[in-house]
């Protein structure tokens, strides 16, 4: 027995919303779950003015490795990873692989 990964799924984890805002000069991301969170850290941090740090999100608490190359590409020096309380685990091993 197989499992196919639905395409949706597929064509998200290969998604990074604001990806188009980090620039040559831009040193960090925030990276977190959803479009809402980007925008309250965009509003929080006033990310808006800061071409030296900006933030993406995932569409969910999971990272994959064409996201992580699409940010490495980039050629960001860190990331800072920001997620809902009930992706603790998942952020440990999403940490982990960033290193």
């Amino acid at each position: 027995m197989s499992y196919e990964i639905p395409q949706e799924i597929a064509y998200r984890e290969k998604l990074l919303f604001g990806l188009d805002e980090v620039m040559f000069n831009t040193k960090w991301v925030v990276l977190v779950e959803g479009y809402f969170d980007k925008v309250r850290v965009d509003q929080a941090l006033k990310l808006d003015n800061s071409p030296e740090i900006k933030c993406c999100s995932t569409f969910g608490k999971s990272v994959s490795s064409v996201q992580i190359k699409k940010l490495k590409n980039k050629g960001i020096d860190g990331i800072i990873l920001i997620q809902d309380p009930d992706a603790v685990k998942d952020t440990k091993k999403i940490a982990y692989r960033l290193n």
